[in-house]
């Protein structure tokens, strides 16, 4: 990076800042990396802390290259990466133990060639590996992925000829396809919807569908789990019947340690926007079955007018609300974050002010309070807890609303923008085991000029998390130790 492209190069603000109250009395230690011009960058992605170094991924279409920074984000120097493949086409930039990789496909005559790009700890190039060569016509659409909750494994998948699915197993660290397969005939029928999709940290794929989740047919309501592992040449699947409600919101999760899959969401009757509880169907994998059994849990009347407060009368569902989080205990018992989220259209957009996603401005969104529900390995609800915030925004894709989640064995902590302005002040909500909870102001924002996505941040040890604040063309790394 061209040193004009970062003010204040030769100064790192350094913060030490005192929370309103604090679990241990210490303060937090916040640092602020120099102003990156991002003006020219289609996207950016975050490779987080590798060793000594602090990595920024940056793809100006033409170009792509590495920022480097130090632990305390001093601006070190620029890598520019070079894929030394003639039309590369980007799949995933993926960050793994103290590495990083780029994962893309090229075309040779009537070959596709998969290829792994690795940047070592020092944001320089340390290898450009071929994966495996196929027929180019064996592929149909663009290729799509996913990876495991430890980051080391990554399938890349891809729609082929006759409803196939085509399914590359990559070994990050060993730089190699692990396994891959060729289901044939893989699409159900038209009335499953694609729900979601988890890879394990065993390389084990499990898939989520749901069939008529509507009220015409809402007796036949169903799900649809389909795994895929090494050596197979079709999915095993099990279908769930779910008769009795409609899901407003629904996730899958895996559970590494435990080796079991959770299906959850938030159950309705009829008002999608209104939920009445929340379920989960959990099962170790090496048992998943059409016999398995949904649980239902209803939100009490206590619980709703604590949440609600006076705000909707006497309503006894929560409205807006989506799962957001899922995490898991060593002893298998789990826990949920769920958000409320709408938004509201001000004017129809006209053509001419439309984005990919059909819609662009004229949009209020509003981010509010965060339930936590905690659950016992037999089904018993524990506790449950909420935490009350109002964040407003409007035409910005809700990018600096929500919270951030950092985790540890002992305790867990939400962090937020208190409201979505320059001028700001973040919270911070630590949650013990058994659900008390701290509040403590993080930082505040007034002379900085920081817009904060906690959304996405990213925690890089035990007691730091990374944030990207990014404001008129001008992005940040901020760093905070708790």
């Amino acid at each position: 990076m061209d040193q004009s492209l970062l003010k204040y190069s030769s100064s790192i603000l350094l913060l030490m800042l005192f929370g309103l109250s604090s679990i241990n009395g210490l303060s937090q230690e916040v640092i602020i990396s120099p102003d990156i011009d991002i003006k020219l960058d289609k996207k950016y992605i975050v490779l987080g802390q590798k060793k000594e170094n602090i990595l920024l991924f940056r793809d100006q279409v033409k170009m792509q290259h590495i920022d480097v920074f130090d632990e305390n984000l001093k601006y070190k120097y620029t890598r520019e990466i070079v894929l030394n493949r003639p039309e590369p086409r980007i799949i995933a930039v993926v960050s793994h133990r103290n590495s990083a990789s780029i994962v893309f496909s090229t075309i040779d005559k009537d070959s596709l060639v998969l290829s792994q790009h690795i940047i070592n700890d020092l944001g320089e190039m340390q290898d450009t590996v071929v994966l495996g060569t196929y027929p180019k016509r064996r592929f149909k659409d663009n290729f799509k992925y996913s990876y495991s909750e430890d980051m080391n494994s990554l399938v890349v998948f891809n729609r082929g000829r006759e409803s196939s699915l085509n399914l590359f197993m990559i070994d990050l660290n060993a730089h190699k396809i692990t396994w891959e397969s060729e289901i044939k005939s893989f699409e159900p029928e038209p009335e499953y919807k694609f729900k979601d999709m988890v890879v394990s940290n065993q390389q084990e794929i499990i898939m989520l569908y749901e069939r008529w989740n509507n009220r015409a047919k809402a007796r036949s309501h169903s799900l649809l789990l389909r795994h895929i592992s090494e050596g197979m040449t079709k999915a095993y699947q099990a279908e769930i019947s779910m008769p009795q409600y409609l899901s407003k919101d629904i996730h899958l999760t895996y559970d590494d340690v435990n080796e079991a899959l959770l299906v959850i969401g938030l159950y309705t009757e009829a008002n999608r926007s209104s939920a009445l509880g929340y379920f989960y169907y959990s099962t170790p994998l090496s048992s998943m079955s059409t016999d398995g059994e949904i649980v239902y849990q209803s939100f009490d009347q206590l619980f709703v007018q604590t949440v609600n407060g006076k705000r909707r009368g006497v309503n006894n569902t929560l409205d807006y609300y989506f799962i957001k989080d899922v995490v898991f205990q060593q002893d298998g018992s789990f826990l949920w974050i769920g958000e409320m989220y709408k938004q509201y259209i001000r004017r129809t957009p006209s053509p001419y002010s439309r984005t990919s996603d059909g819609l662009s401005g004229f949009i209020d969104h509003y981010t509010e309070d965060i339930i936590v529900v905690s659950v016992d390995k037999s089904h018993t609800e524990l506790w449950k807890n909420v935490i009350y915030k109002k964040q407003f925004s409007q035409d910005d894709d809700a990018v600096y609303s929500s919270y951030g989640l950092m985790k540890t064995p002992s305790r867990f902590q939400i962090v937020f923008n208190d409201e979505v302005k320059k001028n700001n002040t973040a919270s911070s909500y630590s949650l013990d085991p058994i659900g008390n909870m701290v509040r403590k102001t993080v930082l505040n924002t007034e002379y900085e000029n920081l817009r904060l996505r906690f959304e996405d941040a990213e925690q890089i040890s035990n007691n730091s998390m990374l944030v990207v604040s990014e404001t008129s063309g001008a992005l940040n790394l901020v760093k905070i130790t708790f």
